[in-house]
């Protein structure tokens, strides 16, 4: 039996994974059932005041200064890793591309936006910082070193009453048992919340309908949030190749920056450059989307089949606020590429359905077109939310502890109260090393003893 079994080798789970197993002293597996390793992503960090919205809705131990050293430690910044607020040793390698590597998209894109009123800002993750800055990129050390199984599927968590014992997986195409005194899930923003409905927690009435036998009555996979992303695609010159090691990453622009409305938070809105990652050779373009969102809505197994895919509705739009600035983007992004110093750099652009991009689309046309062009933006999150005991929307308590149940724990985006306002792969790594604090100093129902 293991001390603890971390489902999932997400960034999340990987970071968990190490700082579990950081003393020698505990055992530890760590479950992989994703399809390659390695890569790179950006690594943008959330203005450390959206915390005090966590506090807000319950999650008191997530306060701003109490989650502000987990972003500092967790990185290896390579420019800015001496600052104050940075990191130099963590595990999570930061980096930009130099300005000799730019491509003419991102020097287009910078000058565009300064023109339009963005200030230039060398590093995004600085404090409270807005502007246009390079791309920071990050990239989370290999599993060399954690004890990995790899599997094919995850099917439930194993409980014995309402104690977790193990996970049950599908590995060498075979199912078995992996047995647990703590389990923990870090599989991302849709697997997590469908892991813990097949294992009968969940909407008590809706598990029964998809034929679940129901053990916990809990909101999992509602209150789902995902950033909802405008691409434009175009034919470029120069862009770079796909990401991956420092000297062959993507590159990149950000620009970060306020609506002003009332309801909404400092940088609100973003926008960046994409330099061929992940497109056909030539291709690149901007994408924009909403850093803040406001929608919400669920994602839910199909039934007890762990194979199955499930339905997933982050409601994207359906907040009218988040429709109205989804629509200051689209002009947002239009006047951007209109811009002599950047319209050179995009040729022939064309929306995400392959349609040509109309710079100046009629009013009366521009809805029903967003919709039909919006896409989700990175991990989901939500679906698993954090905070105090008398919220009926709470799944977890502020350490990651599913209620009801001993000896299980959610560690990843899916705790998320609402989603920040960045990409998700600091805030993922932050997640789970503080719930690895939060375990290291004492906070487990069973009180999980070192191996003998």
């Amino acid at each position: 039996m293991w001390d603890f079994v971390v489902v999932g080798a997400t960034s999340a789970g990987v970071a968990l994974a190490r700082d579990l197993g950081g003393d020698g002293e505990r055992s530890v597996l760590l479950l992989d059932c994703r399809d390659a390793q390695g890569g790179a992503a950006p690594a943008v960090r959330p203005h450390v005041l959206e915390f005090d919205g966590w506090v807000a809705a319950g999650a008191v131990e997530w306060a701003p200064e109490a989650v502000l050293p987990h972003f500092k430690q967790c990185e290896a910044d390579r420019e800015f890793g001496s600052l104050r607020y940075h990191g130099s040793s963590g595990p999570l390698r930061l980096w930009r591309s130099p300005e000799e590597r730019w491509t003419a998209l991102d020097r287009g894109f910078r000058s565009a936006a300064v023109e339009k009123g963005h200030p230039w800002a060398p590093d995004h993750n600085a404090p409270g910082v807005l502007g246009v800055s390079p791309l920071a990129w990050g990239g989370l050390d290999s599993v060399a070193g954690i004890e990995t199984l790899q599997v094919e599927a995850v099917d439930r968590v194993l409980l014995d009453g309402y104690q977790a014992v193990g996970v049950r997986v599908l590995a060498n195409s075979a199912w078995q048992d992996v047995e647990a005194k703590e389990v923990f899930l870090c599989a991302g923003g849709v697997a997590t919340p469908g892991i813990l409905q097949r294992s009968g927690i969940g909407p008590a009435d809706y598990l029964d309908s998809v034929g679940i036998r129901p053990v916990l009555d809990l909101p999992v996979g509602q209150g789902l949030q995902v950033h909802p992303q405008l691409r434009m695609v175009a034919a470029t010159e120069g862009t770079a190749v796909s990401g991956g090691p420092e000297e062959n990453s993507p590159g990149g622009m950000l620009a970060r920056w306020n609506t002003g409305l009332e309801g909404t938070a400092s940088g609100d809105l973003m926008a960046w450059t994409v330099n061929g990652t992940g497109m056909a050779n030539g291709q690149g373009g901007l994408t924009g989307a909403l850093a803040q969102v406001f929608s919400r809505g669920t994602v839910q197994v199909a039934g007890p089949d762990p194979v199955a895919a499930p339905w997933v509705d982050a409601g994207m739009l359906s907040d009218s606020l988040d429709g109205y600035r989804f629509r200051l983007l689209y002009r947002h992004l239009s006047d951007l590429a209109a811009r002599p110093s950047l319209a050179g750099c995009l040729r022939e652009p064309q929306d995400a359905a392959g349609d040509a991009w109309v710079l100046d689309r009629p009013s009366e046309d521009l809805d029903g077109w967003l919709r039909s062009v919006v896409e989700p933006m990175g991990d989901y999150a939500g679906g698993c939310r954090m905070g105090s005991d008398g919220d009926p929307a709470v799944v977890v308590d502020g350490s990651g502890r599913v209620r009801g149940v001993r000896g299980l724990r959610v560690a990843d985006s899916s705790i998320s109260p609402t989603l920040v306002r960045a990409a998700p792969l600091l805030t993922d790594v932050a997640i789970a090393r503080k719930v690895a604090r939060m375990v290291a100093e004492g906070i487990s129902l069973q009180g999980v003893g070192k191996k003998p």
